[in-house]
């Protein structure tokens, strides 16, 4: 029986999707194994096994079946991205048609339609804290603005709701999935470019797959910036 351990993202879908997002960090995963952005949730406590002591763990929600926690420290980071980062990013992904439609999200949309007001959305605040631990998993880390980026990511699909439990039930069924990251992610409902370089948004909710045990040290995501619009992530478990 797996033992897993919680952390919460928002995100939602019902397939692995590798290509859904101009200036997507998921996507140059995808393409290079070597680049991911994006949030850890749920860690199966079996991966935590080979620890020799207990740690805690901010925003823990221990599970009775664990051994457990796992030590998380997170350095203090900017949640602006850098316009190198940005450019970066831009520049390894396929051309895409400026101004055209993009997927839309199942989540609410903050009014001012801003990156601030995204972070600091009360609705998001609300599901992240509320949400119940799914059996079997620890919660790591709750409510935060970024995501986990590691060598150790392995997909991700987007939800119709912020749903840990059907986040985690996706994660059973892979090989060597160990964690995941639910969280809500700000996405431009148009491909930016020099007519539309700030689109309104919409709000995709992502849960993201990890086969490492220390995916909670790494949550360094904080979003990034495709011309004038910025991505930025909230909710994130």
């Amino acid at each position: 029986m797996h033992h897993l351990q919680l952390l919460v993202l928002i995100g939602v879908a019902s397939r692995i999707r590798t290509q859904d997002i101009r200036g997507d960090p998921d996507y140059l995963m995808n393409q290079d194994n070597t680049t991911t952005i994006t949030t850890v949730v749920y860690q199966l406590a079996d991966a935590l096994a080979n620890e020799n002591s207990a740690t805690s763990v901010e925003n823990s929600m221990v599970n009775t079946t664990a051994s457990h926690q796992l030590k998380t420290s997170l350095a203090n980071a900017s949640m602006t991205p850098s316009a190198e980062a940005s450019k970066a990013a831009q520049s390894l992904l396929p051309i895409e048609p400026y101004c055209e439609p993009k997927r839309t999200g199942k989540g609410p949309v903050p009014t001012p339609d801003t990156a601030a007001n995204f972070r600091k959305f009360d609705e998001f605040e609300k599901q992240a804290y509320g949400v119940p631990t799914p059996s079997g998993y620890h919660m790591v880390f709750s409510n935060r603005y970024a995501s986990t980026s590691n060598i150790d990511y392995l997909g991700y699909i987007t939800m119709d709701s912020y749903d840990p439990n059907n986040c985690t039930a996706h994660c059973d069924g892979m090989e060597n999935c160990v964690a995941i990251n639910i969280f809500f992610e700000r996405n431009p409902t148009l491909i930016p470019g020099p007519e539309c370089p700030n689109p309104s948004s919409t709000t995709i909710i992502k849960c993201t797959f990890w086969r490492g045990k220390k995916i909670a040290l790494h949550i360094n995501n904080f979003g990034y910036r495709d011309f004038d619009f910025e991505v930025a992530i909230a909710g994130s478990n």
